[in-house]
């Protein structure tokens, strides 16, 4: 299963600017999907998080399907 979802940063770095490392909403939905599937184009700062779930990576879609 894909979710997608708007980029958030901006909106979580307004709710919680003490917590700028916190779970974005990609990372949280896709552990409520248990998928490691993300759709995003911010690939450098993407390749850092590591997901929720028993997943070892997110797999970031579009630049995965290349592979």
């Amino acid at each position: 299963m894909i979710t997608v979802t708007a980029d958030t940063s901006g909106l979580l770095a307004a709710l919680d600017p003490a917590h700028p490392d916190h779970a974005n909403a990609n990372e949280a939905i896709a552990a409520d999907r248990d998928t490691d599937a993300v759709l995003t184009l911010d690939r450098r700062d993407a390749r850092t998080v590591r997901p929720l779930t028993r997943h070892k990576a997110f797999r970031l879609l579009p630049a995965d399907l290349r592979h």
